[in-house]
């Protein structure tokens, strides 16, 4: 939100409110919008929707907000086993395991806000707590945007959201 009468560095505009929208349909989203800002306030954003407003010379007003960019992110963990891994090593167990892994992964990135940057050390912390994988000593991981991950970090711009997907969580040891 720019609430000066100074132009700010990115939309170059004064006086406005940029909403960043996860879900609804973009009708939705600009009628709400539509109802709960101040007439003296500039809608900016990537998405523009009419919306019906009588007293506009052409029968609307143009609403404006963003969706989130979506950034896919891979990583890759390397197990190492503890005492209290299993030992079962038949492809249905091995194959248990990194789902599970994998889901826990996933149900936490999907919890993560926009903007916020990821790093090798919270994938690696999310995999050690997958409660049907008892045992591990240790994990080695990196994150990135590529295949291979590469980095320790990835960093989200202020409209970035990071997605993880089970194809791009790479396991070995498991």
């Amino acid at each position: 939100e720019n609430v000066t009468d100074i132009p700010d560095s990115f939309w170059g505009a004064t006086h406005w409110v940029e909403v960043l929208v996860q879900g609804g349909t973009d009708a939705d989203v600009a009628a709400a919008i539509e109802g709960a800002r101040g007439h003296t306030v500039w809608t900016l954003g990537s998405t523009s929707v009419a919306v019906p407003k009588v007293g506009y010379a052409s029968g609307s007003v143009t609403i404006r907000f963003s969706r989130p960019n979506l950034v896919d992110v891979w990583t890759s963990l390397t197990i190492t086993k503890g005492e209290d891994y299993s030992t079962d090593n038949s492809p249905a167990a091995v194959s248990a395991r990194e789902q599970a892994i994998r889901q826990q992964i996933l149900a936490w990135s999907a919890t993560r806000k926009v903007g916020i940057d990821v790093t090798a050390f919270q994938v690696a912390a999310q995999a050690s707590a997958t409660p049907s994988v008892p045992g591990i000593a240790s994990i080695s991981a990196t994150v990135g945007l590529a295949n291979p991950p590469l980095n320790q970090v990835v960093v989200a711009d202020p409209r970035d959201l990071l997605v993880f997907d089970a194809a791009r969580i790479l396991l070995a040891g498991v």
